[in-house]
């Protein structure tokens, strides 16, 4: 008997042993989870405060902010026409306006400031995005985020009146309740996105596609379709929608349609390239390495990149009007490499070098195959518009980021550092009306 309850001691003894130690590594965890929270948030907040402080300085419209702002001022006004310039639904301006309605206040500074919250709901919805992918754990769910948010094609986004991330948090909350499973929820955030910027019509059909596959068990069935019709039925109505309407406007565009006739523009696929190159500078030069092994064991494909060069060639214009707009920083970068001809082959280099990465990083990701149809889906919204805007990318960026594998740390990292610095350094320049993106 005594042996016995010798023996249920040294049981429970050791069971309260190895209790204790979970719990200081649970607490070791949650503690080290808080400090990486504290820190990437007092990040962000730190780049608002600097965004905001930049801008106060600028209190003149620029760029597009002058078609927006003076949409906003029609709706908050009572005068419900479109401006002849809007290329948009108005969905974004009409939520604006309510802001200068209800307070009247109606000064520039405070319609940025307001515009700002709206904008910080595409990080609740790539957050939830990243988490419904489960491709990487709390802390890299976390780098990925601050790897978007300093992204300058997205950190400038947060300071100025542009439709681009209220947008992008419908379309990311689309996708995140696609993954879930609530499809009616998420043709909802289908349609908000799209009456905020038609082109992410693109998206929807996207979140339908992976609908569909869903119900295919691996391989395509007809009865998927069916089956995705009735239980994402939203969906089919938006679209029947959405191609009534385009039907009788004879075009995409709302406003300033002549401008922005669907065209075949390989010119964007190759700023496409050529952006990313720039935006994920460090991640690339980490990738570098494996790009040379990866080339290595398939040297044909220097014979395609080679035989592509003389399409590229004379194909790598800028002959839209506004891509001639010297203030626009992109169009400054587009003369210069298009115009010179050492600069655009030196460019078909890193145009070469982007393609292949994005390669190799789709092949080894966890999500090979939702890579490949955001790269597919994305084609449309790339070459059909004549002007080469890298707006048109945003979404594309934001779902390669959320969705590839992480790589060294050490890249990963320096990204994050490289973005805000780039980010913080343009947003300077534009709140003194030096240039804008």
């Amino acid at each position: 008997m005594k042996t016995n309850l010798l023996h249920y001691e040294s049981l429970a003894d050791r069971l309260g042993r190895k209790i204790q130690s979970t719990l200081i590594v649970m607490n070791l965890q949650l503690s080290t989870r808080s400090i990486h929270l504290s820190i990437g948030w007092s990040a962000i907040l730190a780049a608002l405060m600097w965004g905001i402080f930049c801008q106060a300085s600028n209190l003149r419209l620029i760029a597009d902010e002058q078609v927006h702002a003076r949409q906003i001022a029609a709706f908050m006004n009572g005068r419900w026409e479109l401006h002849p310039l809007l290329t948009l639904p108005p969905l974004y301006h009409a939520l604006m306006a309510i802001f200068p309605k209800v307070t009247g206040i109606d000064t520039l500074m405070a319609l940025r400031i307001f515009h700002l919250p709206l904008a910080l709901t595409f990080l609740m919805a790539f957050l939830s995005f990243c988490k419904k992918s489960a491709v990487v754990d709390f802390d890299g769910r976390l780098v990925k985020t601050l790897q978007t948010f300093g992204s300058p094609v997205f950190y400038i986004l947060f300071f100025v009146l542009y439709a681009d991330l209220p947008s992008l948090a419908a379309v990311f909350a689309m996708l995140s309740l696609t993954i879930a499973g609530r499809f009616r929820a998420a043709a909802l955030f289908g349609v908000i996105a799209t009456l905020m910027r038609q082109t992410n019509l693109i998206w929807c059909f996207l979140a339908f596609w992976w609908i569909i596959r869903s119900n295919s068990q691996g391989t395509f069935e007809i009865r998927s379709i069916w089956i995705a019709i009735r239980n994402a039925w939203p969906f089919v109505i938006l679209f029947a929608l959405a191609a009534i309407a385009i039907a009788w406007n004879r075009g995409f565009a709302i406003g300033d349609a002549s401008m922005h006739k669907p065209s075949f523009n390989l010119s964007n696929l190759y700023f496409f390239f050529l952006s990313s190159a720039l935006i994920f500078l460090p991640l690339n030069i980490a990738a570098l390495p494996d790009l040379a092994r990866f080339i290595g064991r398939r040297w044909w494909i220097l014979l395609f990149v080679a035989g592509f060069f003389p399409v590229y060639w004379y194909t790598f214009n800028h002959d839209h009007p506004y891509n001639t707009v010297e203030f626009f920083l992109r169009n400054q970068l587009l003369m210069a490499i298009v115009d010179y001809p050492p600069w655009r082959a030196l460019a078909y280099i890193a145009i070469s070098c982007m393609a292949l990465i994005f390669v190799r990083e789709i092949s080894r990701s966890k999500k090979t195959r939702e890579l490949i149809e955001t790269f597919a889906f994305s084609l449309p919204t790339i070459i059909l518009p004549p002007l080469i805007e890298q707006r048109y990318y945003l979404v594309t960026f934001a779902i390669y980021l959320a969705l590839r594998s992480p790589g060294k740390r050490w890249a990963e990292m320096t990204q994050i550092i490289y973005g805000f610095c780039l980010g913080g350094i343009l947003i300077y320049h534009i709140g003194q009306f030096h240039f804008f993106l």
